[in-house]
């Protein structure tokens, strides 16, 4: 399997899970949607480094890979190709993500306290769950812009379902509620 082989594959598992997130904003399901745009964004990150060759290790957090080995040293993005406008959409992309990184498995098992948990249910509302599929949007939109202008031979129609899922789902939460 190729490196944009699976690439594509990450792209593909990003889209699935966005959708899952709007189904469940459209719930209102605030927990849930953080969970699957959390997923969304993850698989997004993992599909820019496995598109670079790079080792995509089992991480809520691979912006921070992007982040500390590649954005970190110029050079290494250099000798990629990719130190113009594609360095540009990942600096973009890392800037807004650590807030959907943050959330890693909160909206899974919520906070285990000394004597009790607090549910996701109890954590997020639909102030809270905005403002971080916000954040999901900017980062996996621009991740998406990285693969256009990086031209990298990933599967095109994966990039346009995600690119259309994002439009979409920007709609959605940026319009007010009913």
């Amino acid at each position: 399997m190729t490196n944009l082989t699976r690439a594509s594959d990450w792209l593909e598992m990003s889209a699935t899970a966005m959708r899952r997130s709007t189904r469940s904003f459209d719930a209102r399901d605030w927990a849930d949607a953080v969970r699957h745009a959390q997923e969304a964004q993850e698989h997004a990150a993992k599909a820019v480094l496995a598109s670079l060759g790079k080792v995509v290790r089992k991480t809520h957090r691979p912006v921070q890979d992007i982040r500390e080995g590649l954005l970190s040293d110029p050079s290494a993005l250099e000798e990629l190709g990719l130190a113009g406008e594609p360095a540009t959409w990942l600096l973009r992309a890392s800037a807004s993500a650590p807030l959907v990184e943050e959330q890693g498995t909160v909206p899974r098992y919520g906070w285990d306290m000394p004597d009790r948990i607090v549910k996701p249910e109890d954590i997020y509302d639909e102030a809270i769950a905005t403002r971080i599929l916000d954040a999901f949007l900017e980062t996996t939109s621009a991740m998406v812009g990285f693969f256009r202008a990086a031209a990298l031979s990933v599967k095109q129609e994966v990039l346009d379902d995600l690119e259309t899922g994002l439009a979409e789902y920007a709609r959605r939460i940026r319009s007010p509620a009913p």
